[in-house]
């Protein structure tokens, strides 16, 4: 009788450890499925690698090359308006006989009206010269202004340059930002890539160790005597499919880790790859910006048409091909200049007391042209107009196409946003399934089978879950890079 009741005692003992195990496995189960961390690793933040890619990648530099260049371009387009010395001396002799010596000097001042103030020095001396040109022996002084009194006198080339370079410094500038946007939303989209299959790793990882606890209580309960043999070997099977899982989950993390790598560099223009031990951001939802839900598609409309760096280009295209609309249209009118020059004796020029040499010592002279039929103006001027309606033609496909990918992302967003929800509390109870059955199993009610089988669709929800947290982000992504504002978080 003793010995029965000892055998009895042993079972209850050999239970109840059972039921603590159980316990264990049960709790590991609700903690796991809840995100796989280690304190010992460190996170990258999005904002952190955003803030490197557009320090350090060499696009982002190429792009401010663009400035540079822009303030090049107008730097040489104000070299128009420079102040320009000329000097020139020739001298002919033959059989000491002095043919001519010519020693000019002139100072040109550009002004913006088309006008050019310009002074100079004149000494020329020879047998052979004209006596027209000849000066005395102190030579001749001038100070004068040329006048283009029809033609270019509004507008020249010059100023239509400097116009130009100036609408190309805010072009580079707005060209700049189209780069910039484009390298941050494939630089994000990889980053989000990078934490999809961070996220899958985890719940395969968990997974993997999850049936490794499984197993080892089969083989106890096997000892005990209260679960057939078969039971390991399907607990075992399930080990091998985890690790499988597992495996395949941690090579494409790898890739993933590697394309997200390739957006780092360092300051001195090296390519930075992440360690083993940097993890990503979570890609839960609860980390997510709630500004960008509050957002209307009205409101996301309104700002990518006043934002969009796309659409602006077309702007400062205009901008350029109005002052060359204004060029080619001078080109219409004849073209009339005049000239006045004082002159004085050595390096004297002064009008005189009474102004008198205003009218006896000068030089004046007046130049006219103009084409009978203005053929060539009239073509340029035609060419001129085709570019500003084709660049009209590709600013309204540009605002149109721009206004559906916004359609197009919010709607992605507001479904994925409704889809995330659902699939939340769909994987969620499927974890209460899960748990379900593992206390069936502990009572006697169940099979390892319908517990592997419920274990499977709940990381076949959790895996969609998460795709569907990355798809959504991705929505978003793609809004704010449509919209232009992804530069300014």
């Amino acid at each position: 009788m003793n010995r029965a009741n000892n055998q009895m005692r042993k079972k209850v003992k050999r239970k109840s450890r059972l039921k603590h195990k159980l316990l264990l496995i049960i709790v590991w189960i609700t903690c796991s499925y809840q995100g796989f961390s280690n304190d010992s690793l460190q996170v990258l933040p999005q904002s952190a690698y955003t803030f490197w890619i557009l320090k350090n990648h060499p696009l982002a530099k190429q792009a401010d090359l663009l400035l540079r260049s822009a303030r090049a371009n107008l730097i040489t387009a104000q070299g128009g308006f420079d102040a320009k010395l000329n000097a020139n001396y020739e001298a002919k002799t033959f059989d000491a006989n002095n043919y001519y010596r010519y020693v000019e000097t002139e100072l040109k001042i550009p002004v913006w009206m088309g006008v050019e103030v310009k002074a100079g020095w004149d000494w020329v001396q020879g047998s052979a010269v004209n006596e027209e040109n000849k000066t005395g022996p102190e030579g001749l002084a001038y100070a004068g202004i040329s006048v283009s009194v029809l033609k270019n006198l509004f507008f020249d080339k010059r100023r239509a340059a400097l116009r130009q370079a100036q609408v190309m410094q805010d072009y580079n500038d707005t060209e700049r930002r189209v780069q910039l946007l484009d390298l941050l939303r494939d630089a994000n989209e990889a980053y989000l890539s990078w934490q999809l299959k961070q996220s899958l790793y985890d719940l395969a990882n968990s997974a993997y160790f999850i049936s490794y606890q499984r197993l080892d209580f089969v083989r106890s309960s096997f000892v005990l005597g209260d679960r057939p043999a078969i039971d390991t070997v399907e607990a075992y099977a399930q080990v091998q499919l985890r690790h499988y899982e597992m495996d395949q989950a941690r090579i494409e993390l790898f890739n993933a880790k590697l394309e997200a790598s390739s957006f780092l560099w360092s300051e001195n223009g090296e390519p930075q790859w992440l360690k083993d031990y940097i993890r990503c951001d979570s890609l839960l939802p609860n980390i997510q910006n709630p500004e960008i839900e509050k957002k209307l598609l009205i409101d996301w409309e309104m700002q990518a048409q006043m934002n969009q760096p796309g659409i602006q280009l077309y702007t400062f295209k205009l901008k350029a091909l109005d002052y060359e609309r204004r060029l080619k249209l001078e080109s219409f009118k004849p073209e009339l200049n005049v000239q006045y020059n004082l002159l004085g004796k050595g390096y004297e020029v002064v009008p005189g007391s009474d102004g008198r040499n205003f009218y006896e010592r000068y030089k004046a002279g007046l130049q006219f042209s103009m084409p009978i039929s203005f053929t060539q103006a009239r073509g340029e001027y035609q060419t001129t107009k085709v570019k500003i309606q084709d660049t009209r033609y590709s600013q309204e496909l540009k605002q149109n196409e721009v206004k559906l990918k916004v359609n197009q992302y919010f709607n992605e967003f507001t479904l994925y946003t409704g889809m995330e929800k659902d699939l939340g509390l769909y994987a969620k109870g499927m974890n209460d399934l899960v748990i379900g059955e593992q206390m069936r199993l502990q009572a006697g009610e169940s099979s390892l089978f319908l517990v592997n089988t419920r274990e499977s669709k709940y990381l076949e929800a959790m895996s969609k879950y998460y795709e569907i947290c990355m798809k959504k982000q991705k929505a978003s992504l793609y809004l704010q890079w449509v919209s232009g504002s992804l530069l300014n978080l």
